[in-house]
């Protein structure tokens, strides 16, 4: 393996990312071959979400974002504007997923996939085409942040959302960390894709800035607290509002983690809030569950909400422990 790998989330060099970069040959548990041709997959992929971002503006008014590694090539491809290619990206192509995810606001998730015309299944799934559009997109319930705000970029014209390269950095920095729980309750697979994405956002952010490798991790180290700050107790006032008015406990979380997750049949709710905040957190889970004063279910849920992995670590923590959950899946390979 090449020693770019050992042990470091620095961002990839202009050079290697213009001209090509060996990656580990596994960075992903799951891949979605692109076949394109004799043309670049950057190409290919940056041709469809601009399709499937064009199909979705043409069914709804609703505000809408490119999420995962669709956002993150969207977001690299402006790199593009001064002639460059970026060949380190074909590689990361054809080890990827290759998802079409988009997120919108948990209120307009269900008014979102009807205006899709989406049957029964469809919408059960969140999972289905959009318009005449041949990609199968993904719909998922995600706020947006308040201090990394969904930002505009534009392929040939057509311009939509994708998330902040800032944004995208942290959270994977935080599944590095701690990767959560599938739908099954079951501990989700570290990915080496998540540091490689990583090094490329922020040489996303050196190459944009005119920036070197201490400069971004000091503006990152300043954007760490914003992001903590953001995401922490998102939406707790309203959840605490309604249990003051009366509102069962039970209810409110339920209607809560329907609205996050996208589901209608949650049954299981001290199971959902473990798959989201680990095992680590059944005590206070079980807590909350029981509050009897709208006082002590706030205090109980923001303890919860302090459980969230990263959440507590300045940059640097948690950026050493991320990239030393990367170098042991590198080493790996």
């Amino acid at each position: 393996m090449s020693e770019t790998f050992e042990g470091s989330l620095r961002p990839f060099t202009q050079e290697q990312v213009t001209k090509g970069e060996k990656l580990p040959e596994n960075i992903s548990s799951i891949t979605h071959s692109v076949e394109a041709g004799e043309k670049l997959k950057l190409d290919l992929i940056i041709d469809r979400i601009s399709k499937v971002a064009h199909a979705i503006k043409g069914r709804t008014q609703e505000r809408f974002a490119i999420l995962g590694s669709m956002s993150m090539y969207a977001t690299l491809n402006e790199l593009r504007a001064d002639g460059n290619q970026l060949m380190i990206l074909e590689q990361r192509i054809e080890g990827g997923k290759n998802d079409y995810d988009v997120g919108v606001s948990p209120e307009s998730l269900i008014q979102v996939m009807g205006s899709f015309e989406w049957n029964g299944e469809a919408k059960h799934l969140q999972r289905g085409h959009v318009g005449g559009g041949r990609e199968m997109v993904d719909i998922m319930a995600r706020r947006e942040l308040t201090l990394f705000p969904w930002r505009e970029t534009e392929i040939d014209g057509n311009r939509f959302f994708v998330q902040s390269a800032e944004e995208m950095i942290f959270e994977k920095m935080g599944a590095l960390i701690n990767p959560g729980a599938d739908e099954q309750g079951e501990s989700r697979i570290r990915e080496v894709k998540w540091g490689v994405d990583i090094k490329l956002l922020k040489a996303y952010l050196t190459i944009k800035n005119g920036w070197d490798d201490k400069q971004v991790e000091s503006y990152l180290s300043q954007r760490w607290g914003d992001y903590v700050e953001d995401t922490r107790y998102q939406g707790m006032g309203e959840l605490v509002d309604l249990v003051k008015s009366g509102t069962p406990v039970t209810e409110v979380i339920k209607t809560a983690l329907e609205k996050r997750l996208g589901k209608t049949d949650i049954s299981d709710l001290s199971q959902e809030l473990t798959n989201i905040f680990g095992e680590q957190g059944k005590q206070q889970i079980d807590s909350l569950l029981i509050s009897p004063t709208p006082e002590q279910f706030e205090a109980n849920l923001r303890a919860l909400m302090d459980l969230r992995p990263g959440k507590k670590l300045s940059y640097e923590e948690a950026s050493a422990q991320a990239e030393q959950e990367f170098d042991k899946l590198v080493r790996k390979e």
